[in-house]
């Protein structure tokens, strides 16, 4: 049993202990190779996915971003031409009510107020006195009260201010209701 020589074991103890190393070295690479190739595939698979979902998301505030743009824009459009079309209004019975106070200011016209019941006092105050009937006065009855121009004319000066008013909230209402709810849609 002497007869083996202790150097050549170690040197076949230590080559056999290389060739497993080796082999385990080699098994091991190839589980962790094929784990990141797996794990490559992976992360490939979910930067794919992450790529089209951010597209689809991209597309989507684009698309949306164009829609609000162009519903600005309609509105816009939609406000001008509610502009256009109030600011014709007003200007036209601006003008006509103009053209009346240049008509009583010239004495062409006057501004009368009719007054139901002081046409019925009249009515039949005057009936009495001439021996007509007592009857109740209608609409027809009504007397007049005629104005002075200085009066007329401050009459029409009431008359601009309200048809001014009366156009803004006419504006106003059609704003709100046909140019905002066009914005929220």
């Amino acid at each position: 049993m002497t007869d083996i020589k202790w150097p050549a074991v170690a040197i076949v103890a230590v080559l056999l202990l290389g060739i497993g190393a080796g082999i385990a070295w080699w098994i091991t690479a190839t589980v962790y190779d094929k784990d990141i190739a797996q794990l490559n595939a992976a992360r490939t698979k979910d930067q794919t996915q992450y790529t089209t979902n951010l597209k689809a998301i991209s597309d989507k505030a684009t698309q949306d971003t164009t829609d609000a743009i162009n519903r600005m824009k309609a509105a816009q459009d939609a406000l001008a031409a509610l502009d256009k079309q109030k600011s014709q209004e007003l200007a036209d019975a601006q003008a006509k009510n103009d053209a009346l106070k240049r008509d009583v200011a010239d004495g062409a016209r006057r501004v009368r107020i009719a007054e139901a019941s002081l046409a019925t006092t009249e009515l039949a105050a005057r009936q009495h006195t001439a021996g007509g009937s007592t009857g109740a006065g209608g609409v027809g009855d009504a007397a007049t009260l005629d104005l002075t121009p200085d009066a007329g004319q401050s009459v029409l000066d009431i008359r601009a201010g309200i048809i001014n008013d009366d156009a803004k909230l006419d504006y106003l209402q059609s704003y709100v209701t046909d140019i905002v709810k066009q914005c929220k849609r």
